[in-house]
């Protein structure tokens, strides 16, 4: 039976808030042409040759980063085309082709968010044995979504590249009954990170925390 529920942004944004710490800052935006136009200096450079679509998604994340990093001030793009955050926040941003979902934090004891977003679907048989371990028990596309989150937390602390058999997902619970799930994402030879996961409408969401 298909499921008819419908992602928002406030309801994205309630979901966010349920698989983050406390005094992380949070939220989503749902994609708009119109942000293009809020862009700033350095940071619409990055995209002033990018496809229509692209510079939709690029305006609007900047938009909600800049919201929830309280600044006026541009938030340009790494080399590794992060966001080049402003001092003293760490964070992460994730979008599909209907949303942008960010989160940031200043707290001392967080070194790095990871956040990830999809819409939920069937991966196909060959999508599927790309992304999961012979040795792991978790829905293809749920493994996905923690595995991206993985990813970026990882790299927020300088971790090696990953492929999607580096990391084995355990997820604790069953998150399409919209209640938050935990997982474990371990690296495979290097450590373990502990997330979150949770369905808001037709959207997975997942997030890691590392923390000191």
């Amino acid at each position: 039976m298909g499921d008819a529920r419908v992602a928002t942004a406030e309801g994205l944004s309630a979901s966010l808030a349920r698989i983050l710490p406390r005094g992380v800052r949070s939220g989503a935006r749902a994609i708009s042409a119109d942000d293009v136009a809020t862009l700033l200096e350095d940071e619409r450079s990055f995209v002033q040759r990018a496809v229509a679509a692209r510079r939709a998604e690029y305006g609007t994340g900047r938009v909600l980063l800049r919201h929830l990093a309280g600044t006026s001030a541009p938030i340009g793009t790494r080399v590794d085309r992060t966001p080049a955050w402003p001092e003293g926040l760490v964070g992460s941003l994730a979008h599909d082709h209907r949303f942008v979902v960010a989160a940031v934090s200043s707290l001392p004891g967080i070194r790095s968010i990871g956040l990830d977003i999809e819409p939920v679907r069937v991966l196909d048989r060959a999508t599927a044995a790309l992304v999961v371990r012979p040795d792991e028990e978790v829905d293809p596309l749920l493994a996905f979504v923690a595995k991206e989150a993985a990813y970026k937390a990882w790299h927020g602390i300088g971790g090696r590249m990953l492929e999607h058999h580096d990391v084995r997902v355990v997820v604790r619970g069953d998150p399409r009954t919209g209640a938050p799930a935990a997982f474990e994402a371990s690296v495979v030879g290097d450590a373990h990170l502990h997330g979150w996961c949770v369905r808001s409408g037709d959207r997975w969401l997942a997030s890691v925390v590392v923390v000191a």
